[in-house]
């Protein structure tokens, strides 16, 4: 930020923070959280400034790596067709990643729901779901299955999830899990067996 911008914050408040990025002797460059306050004389008029700074670049250095980590595990799940989830088995609180969002094809800004997921379910597989979901929930069984989503515009999907049950510091269970999106390669199984038939001797 320009000393300019600085100044004018002092004499309008008396007092300014901000990080800024200074430069050592030896050319490193650090950030620091700096707080600037302005002194004033006996008539009001400014003495002087105090100027406290905290070096904050490791935390600013691990900040950006999460944030790259978060920006990779992202376009991965994207280009994987996978998304993640949680499941607080004792408040019902889900927790979605974006791509569960794409999956599932649901706003990013609502909160999800298990009654959401079961909306998008298949009808005949229905009733194979609700029982997943009541096993996990009772017995913490880890899962893995897979079943069919019927779309608003009557499109079919295929999912496989795996998910295993965790216990928190309260001893509450906790699902965690993956979805991934094998729409691609049931309707390549399929073409793959209708070719397959119709070149077999009758």
């Amino acid at each position: 930020m320009p000393f300019d911008e600085i100044k004018e914050a002092l004499l309008r408040t008396g007092r300014w923070e901000g990080e800024l990025v200074h430069t050592k002797r030896d050319g490193t460059k650090v950030v620091v959280a700096s707080r600037w306050s302005l002194q004033r004389n006996e008539r009001g008029r400014p003495s002087g400034t105090l100027e406290t700074n905290n070096d904050i670049t490791a935390r600013k250095r691990a900040e950006e790596a999460l944030r790259r980590h978060a920006a990779y595990l992202a376009d991965a799940q994207k280009l994987s067709l996978t998304g993640s989830f949680g499941w607080n088995v004792s408040s019902g609180e889900l927790y979605w990643s974006e791509q569960s969002f794409r999956i599932f094809e649901y706003d990013p800004d609502t909160n999800p729901k298990l009654e959401m997921v079961l909306q998008r379910v298949h009808p005949d597989d229905l009733a194979f779901v609700r029982e997943v979901v009541h096993q996990a929930a009772t017995t913490r069984q880890d899962f893995d299955f897979e079943h069919r989503l019927l779309m608003p515009d009557e499109s079919v999907k295929y999912l496989h999830v795996v998910a295993q049950t965790v216990s928190n510091e309260a001893n509450n269970p906790q699902v965690v899990g993956a979805i991934m999106d094998v729409t691609a390669a049931k309707l390549a199984e399929e073409q793959l067996r209708v070719r397959r038939r119709r070149n077999s001797p009758m």
